[in-house]
């Protein structure tokens, strides 16, 4: 053979041999069947990343969560460790107290709601109820709930319904006492209508107490006074200190 023949075939290998290495998988940049780009594969890790990522952050803020509402309402606790934020209507029972409220943000140390609601029923002094525009429980008085823009009612079944108005208030929930201020107004069956500075409520006996001054009006009198104590139960008033009555004239009704 001679050395052009063998140059040739030589030419010919090198040839074949690039043919061949440019058909291995991976070397054309081309993937085999069946495999993604290589970019495509490294997107898909980083997404995987993320979500790890996402969820291991989801999960510190759930853990952070359930440690506050344990802190904040143990009556909550076991229901509320699904969430960190809750909204839609929410109620619970604990201790003869119905609640309910339509939102519960969580912060640092304390629980804000939004329009709570709060039921309690006496056999003998009949029932009660608050509602408020919202209210917060710090971790540290876990059973005092701060109120804000309060309406509510006492109902006794046979002494009718006595309403009131606060724009503030704390409720001790152990107790079932509520501590009223602000543009406080209470209405009572008889046509009785009673501004206050503060009031002590206390719901299990019906009582309504103030140690501050108190201008009352009712059909035919007004009264002014340092102090009143209602006791709804047994339908008494009694004013003390710097007692002053005003006698109001009321017009004779005359027949047609």
């Amino acid at each position: 053979m001679t050395s052009q023949t063998i140059k040739s075939q030589g030419i010919m290998q090198q040839i074949l041999s690039s043919f061949s290495s440019s058909e291995q998988p991976g070397s054309s940049g081309m993937p085999p069947h069946g495999e993604l780009p290589r970019q495509s594969q490294d997107n898909e890790v980083s997404e995987l990343s993320k979500k790890r990522q996402q969820a291991f952050l989801q999960a510190q803020r759930h853990s952070r969560a359930v440690f506050i509402l344990r802190r904040l309402l143990p009556v909550l606790s076991l229901v509320c460790c699904l969430a960190f934020f809750i909204t839609g209507k929410f109620s619970f029972e604990y201790k003869g107290i119905k609640a309910s409220v339509e939102k519960i943000d969580v912060n640092k140390d304390e629980l804000k709601m939004t329009n709570p609601r709060l039921e309690g029923h006496d056999k003998k002094a009949g029932s009660y109820l608050v509602t408020a525009a919202t209210a917060t429980q710090k971790s540290d008085s876990p059973y005092v709930i701060h109120l804000n823009a309060i309406d509510g009612k006492l109902d006794h079944p046979k002494n009718g319904t006595v309403f009131l108005k606060a724009k503030n208030g704390v409720f001790d929930t152990k107790k079932e006492v509520l501590q009223l201020s602000g543009d406080l107004e209470i209405k009572a069956p008889n046509g009785m209508i009673a501004e206050l500075e503060t009031a002590h409520i206390t719901f299990k006996k019906q009582i309504i107490t103030s140690d501050r001054p108190v201008y009352v009006q009712m059909e035919s009198s007004t009264i002014r006074a340092d102090t009143i104590h209602i006791d709804g139960v047994n339908k008494i008033v009694t004013f003390q200190d710097r007692v002053k009555v005003r006698l109001i004239k009321t017009p004779k009704r005359t027949s047609n």
